[in-house]
């Protein structure tokens, strides 16, 4: 009966996607035969519950004993009469990214025990004691609980016995109450942003001002609110990016032996120096070639010129490299964009599969995650060092 049903096309989970629901045991010794043949799993939580966005690092471990190590992005997703649904985006990773993040204290960290009797069903061990069985389909749940008739109370979308509240919770009982990862509170950024780049534009003829963050945190979408904020007093606007200035795939792949490049994250990809030199020119009152780069020929263009008016200028420069020191001396105004990091992988998994850019190299919701935890994040957080 379990083979046939597996066969079945209707009980597969959707690609990127899943459906749970959570039960506690009412008599947990109905379950306790199960512990024997569970397998230790860790799992670290790389995100707070107030976010739109779930982003888990896992240790476990196959029959053979053999270590493996997955992330897992989730969004909140909604309660449906089959379970909760949501989005679930999982990779493979390596062992030495997994140990990056672990050393990390910032990180809230589960232990637990887990038995899988049949696929799509999990009993979960928790060391104060508590069980939970999940499911992520209910012919699953149903042909389980045929065989084996176990009285469940249901808690599917309870924030009790939800992982990552559990991580949390624990971490707060080991840290005296403190909170971790919790993300900064969202005021007027745009507003307040406009208001100081204001003051220095009243007494400067060309003011720089600088915003990064990571890929997906929101750069692009505060430049233009702070662009908006001040188009009726600021007579000239000229917006910037670090994209405008990457060397591009030709350049990349020679400096590479010929091989395709992977890293689009490192330093090398943009000409942060040709960029600073830029800057300073339109500071001179001098002319600049306007930049654009490809996304879908992955090389860059010049599309035109940048003339000097005797108007009064603001240069906004974003990028995940707006915040290198190359622009101290050039920029009045440094802001950094702190979205956390789930959530800003996930709004990059929306932009980047909506059709808005395009990366071979970085063909799939997977390769994306895997992607931003082994090498963009690194980069993001070298460049703050």
């Amino acid at each position: 009966m379990t083979n046939k049903l597996t066969a079945n096309k209707e009980f597969e989970q959707k690609p990127n996607q899943e459906i749970e629901q959570k039960f506690i045991p009412l008599f947990p010794e109905q379950l306790s035969n199960w512990r024997e043949q569970s397998v230790p799993i860790e799992q670290l939580y790389m995100s707070h519950p107030s976010e739109e966005y779930s982003l888990r690092l896992r240790e476990s471990f196959t029959a053979s004993g053999s270590a493996l190590y997955t992330a897992t992005l989730k969004n909140r997703g909604e309660t449906t009469q089959d379970g909760l649904k949501r989005l679930e985006i999982e990779t493979e990773i390596s062992a030495e990214t997994y140990a990056h993040y672990r050393a990390n204290d910032a990180y809230p960290v589960l232990q637990k025990l887990r038995a899988s009797p049949m696929k799509n069903i999990d009993i979960d061990f928790y060391s104060n004691g508590e069980i939970t069985v999940e499911s992520e389909h209910p012919i699953s749940l149903t042909s389980f609980l045929g065989r084996h008739p176990i009285a469940l109370d249901e808690r599917t979308g309870d924030r009790s016995v939800d992982n990552e509240h559990r991580a949390h919770f624990d971490y707060r009982k080991k840290h005296d109450g403190e909170e971790t990862l919790q993300p900064l509170e969202q005021f007027d950024a745009a507003l307040s942003l406009a208001r100081e780049i204001y003051q220095y534009h009243i007494s400067n003829r060309l003011v720089v001002a600088t915003i990064h963050g990571r890929s997906g945190s929101g750069k692009s979408t505060l430049v233009r609110e702070v662009a908006h904020e001040l188009h009726e007093t600021v007579p000239r606007i000229i917006t910037l990016s670090t994209d405008d200035y990457h060397v591009g795939k030709t350049f990349l792949e020679a400096h590479n032996d010929g091989r395709p490049w992977q890293d689009w994250d490192a330093e090398i990809v943009y000409d942060l120096d040709l960029l600073a030199a830029d800057l300073k020119k339109l500071q001179k009152g001098e002319s600049i070639a306007t930049r654009r780069f490809n996304f879908i020929t992955e090389e860059p263009e010049i599309t035109g010129r940048i003339e000097p008016t005797g108007e009064r200028t603001l240069v906004l420069l974003e990028g995940i490299y707006a915040g290198s020191n190359k622009f101290d001396s050039i920029a009045r105004v440094r802001h950094e964009v702190q979205t956390p990091l789930a959530t800003s992988i996930g709004r990059r998994l929306a932009r980047d599969f909506s059709g808005e850019r395009v990366n071979d190299s970085l063909s799939s919701p997977e390769v994306v995650l895997r992607y931003m935890l082994e090498n963009a994040e690194p980069a993001y957080q070298a460049q703050k060092q």
